[in-house]
């Protein structure tokens, strides 16, 4: 198992939560957490089905950045049932895929005699398994993180006005919440570090892994490369999704930094088939840099006198200060369609290469199994260009809405601007556009995850082989 990602994504985890606003996105280290074990999974029941668990809370987290979009900044009982929802099913999902996870290795400890796995510390009533103590730290902190989440939320219910907190309890308890998960997450991070580290530096062990994972490879051809490439094509689905475009100032709904890590993250698992696929890799970077930017400027302006005012009066100066927030908008546009088009680019490459590799026992011709991988190949080229074209399409669309705010004037502060009247037709037919266009898109991912999944890396044929 890869220890190093393994940490990372429980480092992921550390930071205090805001209702549903998660400042380092859990998603992420769920996911570099079940890619971590993937190995290890292989190997034992528990850990293959702890890895589903984190796959299932990378997607519960992800959903969760995205219902941001549904909140409503007039109404704060939608954070409160927003973030209880969550809250539930995170807990529930955390508590089951941890079980799995830290039973799976105690068993793998016996089964391999490992050393430090199924050591002791501590001291009289103290003294308790290393793997133990681990595990009960990890549930404990994710419940009182997710708790301290939510709490505060209620004191919405204890209020004439939704819209504002007088007592200044609801700050309070954000504030008393956000120093225990701070102090409580140095133990968190110590116990998470301190157990994969001593696991890992335990050598005996790990060689008895490594030894028995590598028979299971030799007996498996094709099985942990046909689930990778799967997951990297899901993963683009998954980026694709977050594209869907519903504000009406012409903002990306979910930031781009989502998107950017998802294919950053895509981007890396191809690197040793495709080196090409740095180059996606690296642009997701500085476009996460930007986004994280430009999400200071966004929250900047809508915290500012005009839209607490609602006044014409300061339309000059709302869009003045709207007028950076568009143009940075415009760049990550530009950088994100480079980085999805480049990976699309290296992805169509990879693929290509593994049809011609693959040996198709579907005729005793030579000529009958070239003409299909040439048939294959064919539907393959298809597919990538329909989706190398919607993207740009999309990404034109959406740089299109940008704009025209800031031309006609149309934000979400209802100012009682003259064009606003005239021009909602030409804006919301372009944000219908730019849907319809990303749903196509999305449906020609999904498709092409269909196809690979039937003809190329699947388990009927051999793959990997030059026979025919």
């Amino acid at each position: 198992m890869s220890f190093t990602l393994i940490i990372i994504g429980f480092l992921f985890l550390f930071n205090p939560n805001f209702n549903i606003i998660d400042i380092v996105p859990d998603f992420i280290g769920f996911f570099l957490i079940a890619f971590g074990i993937r190995r290890l999974s292989c190997l034992s029941g528990n850990v293959d089905l702890a890895k589903r668990y984190a796959y299932v809370l990378s997607g519960v987290e992800l959903l969760k950045a995205l219902s941001i979009g549904l909140t409503s900044t007039n109404d704060r009982t939608w954070y409160l049932l927003l973030a209880f929802s969550f809250g539930v099913v995170e807990c529930i999902l955390f508590y089951l895929f941890a079980r799995e996870l830290f039973v799976g290795i105690e068993r793998l400890g016996v089964r391999y005699d490992a050393k430090y796995v199924l050591s002791s510390c501590g001291k009289g009533k103290r003294s308790r398994d290393v793997i133990t103590r681990t595990h009960a730290t990890s549930v404990a902190f994710f419940f009182a993180r997710t708790a301290l989440a939510v709490i505060p939320e209620f004191t919405v219910l204890n209020t004439d006005d939704i819209n504002r907190d007088y007592t200044g309890l609801r700050s309070f308890l954000y504030l008393v919440g956000t120093a225990v998960v701070i102090v409580w997450s140095i133990f968190f991070i110590v116990r998470i570090v301190s157990f994969f580290n001593g696991t890992r530096r335990d050598t005996d062990f790990v060689d008895s892994i490594n030894k028995a994972y590598s028979e299971y490879e030799a007996n498996n051809t094709g099985h942990s490369r046909a689930v990778k490439m799967k997951l990297v094509i899901l993963l683009l689905a998954a980026a694709v999704l977050t594209l869907f475009n519903f504000n009406e100032d012409g903002l990306a709904m979910v930031p781009t930094v989502i998107p950017a890590l998802i294919i950053t993250v895509a981007s890396c698992m191809l690197i040793k088939d495709n080196g090409k696929a740095i180059f996606s890799a690296v642009l997701g970077l500085p476009l996460a840099a930007i986004s994280v930017y430009g999400l200071a400027l966004r929250q900047k302006f809508y915290h500012s006198d005009v839209v607490k005012f609602m006044d014409i009066f300061y339309y000059e100066k709302s869009m003045k200060l709207f007028e950076p927030v568009s143009n940075l908008m415009l760049v990550e546009f530009v950088l994100l369609t480079a980085q999805l088009l480049t990976f699309m680019y290296v992805l169509n490459t990879v693929v290509k290469n593994d049809i011609s590799n693959k040996s198709y026992y579907l005729s005793s011709s030579n000529e009958a199994n070239s003409s299909l991988k040439a048939e294959l190949t064919a539907y393959l080229t298809k597919l990538t260009k329909i989706s190398f074209w919607l993207t740009a399409a999309v990404a034109v669309v959406n740089t299109v809405n940008v704009k025209l705010c800031v031309l006609l004037g149309y934000l979400s502060l209802n100012l009682p601007y003259e064009k606003t009247n005239y021009y909602t037709v030409v804006y919301h037919g372009s944000v219908i556009l730019a849907t319809i266009l990303t749903i196509a898109l999305l449906y020609s991912a999904t498709r092409l995850y269909s196809f690979v999944k039937e003809y190329v890396y699947t388990a009927e044929h051999i793959y990997g082989t030059s026979e025919e």
